[in-house]
């Protein structure tokens, strides 16, 4: 009897630690670089999510960067990060500016992307959230309406008690609509159908308005959120971070020691370690870059950040290269960016 319980004891080690193999392995070596979508047109601002053990990158194509008529939402799937399926066209607004600035899952494990309608900060764009449960074939589940005109909304984090949660912030003053700044956050109760506004800040400038923010959830009812430099003078050259301690219903603004301007942050953390992995795509250098920090070595101390360590490099330089999206998938971040010249980029991922 000894002996068929000892077998069993090992059966079971065995089990559990191939079980924590398993649980480590990455679906691709570090540092890969990938090709999602080649040269074609303005291929640009890509949002990179997952459902259902597929990789999805949605992006936009048109014929520059400011084309605010013949831009389209493109649409490709992946099973191993490598093979790509082809572009398939899923919004095409007729002479409208078709883009997606932010992405989710909602409670059910479906993809959610915020797909922006008219030139950004326009007086007539409008969003409309899309639903897929496989990454191809989408449909629109909500046209919500915002007192504060959105210019921006992020990508879409989960809050307990809350619910889902995209971080938006307006365009003015330089862009130019001649109006001061606002940023706060965009709520959903029933998985995406309706949403609410919150206002964090109004009447900013340009130079103190964190701009195309990303989100984590630390839990006990934090949030960390980065935000971009969108202007800057002699005074303001760094990225800002905001946190709340109760769950969003009051939040502090910091300036942060990591230079850099129109650099559009991407946020990651893992629960088990208590890391927060940021990337951002430095368009002043061409290089991508990457953060990683405990949560305790930022929070309330947001000149702390440590170096970045560039992870990719001789990419685009100015508006032509940037706002990196990222996914964690099957054991890797997913970094997405765009990068090429003013008439013709693609789409580029690293892998981590």
């Amino acid at each position: 009897m000894k002996k068929w319980k000892q077998i069993f004891a090992i059966a079971l080690v065995a089990v559990l630690v191939m079980g924590c193999k398993k649980a480590e392995t990455k679906l691709l070596p570090p540092n890969t670089t990938i090709e999602i979508a080649k040269p074609y047109r303005y291929s640009s601002w890509p949002m990179c999510g997952s459902v259902k053990n597929k990789l999805v990158c949605v992006y936009t194509i048109g014929d520059s960067h400011h084309d605010n008529y013949n831009s389209d939402t493109y649409v490709s799937v992946s099973s191993d990060g490598i093979n790509w399926s082809e572009k398939k066209c899923i919004i095409n607004t007729p002479n409208k500016r078709d883009g997606v600035t932010g992405k989710g899952n909602d409670k059910d494990g479906n993809m959610l992307i915020l797909d922006r309608i008219g030139a950004p900060g326009s007086f007539d764009a409008y969003f409309v959230v899309y639903k897929s449960a496989d990454g191809l074939d989408w449909q629109p589940i909500s046209q919500p309406e915002f007192e504060t005109r959105v210019g921006h909304a992020g990508d879409i984090v989960y809050i307990p008690t809350v619910g889902l949660v995209s971080f938006f912030n307006t365009y003015g003053e330089d862009r130019p609509w001649g109006e001061s700044r606002s940023w706060g956050m965009l709520r959903s109760e029933d998985n995406g159908v309706t949403w609410t506004q919150q206002n964090v800040e109004t009447g900013l400038s340009s130079y103190e308005c964190p701009s195309e923010l990303s989100a984590v959830y630390l839990g006990d009812g934090r949030i960390l959120v980065m935000g971009r430099l969108d202007n800057q003078d002699a005074e303001h050259t760094t990225m800002y971070q905001m946190q709340s301690s109760d769950y969003g219903a009051t939040w502090v603004r910091h300036r942060t020691n990591i230079a850099g301007l129109q650099n559009t942050p991407s946020l990651l953390y893992d629960e088990k370690t208590r890391i927060v992995t940021m990337y951002i795509m430095d368009r002043g250098t061409g290089e991508l870059k990457k953060y990683v920090v405990t949560e305790d070595a930022v929070w309330d101390k947001p000149t702390s950040w440590p170096a970045a360590e560039i992870i990719s490099s001789g990419w685009g330089k100015g508006i032509d290269v940037g706002n990196v999206n990222t996914v964690r998938f099957k054991g890797n971040d997913f970094a997405a960016f765009y990068s090429g010249t003013s008439d013709l980029a693609g789409i580029y991922a690293v892998v981590q």
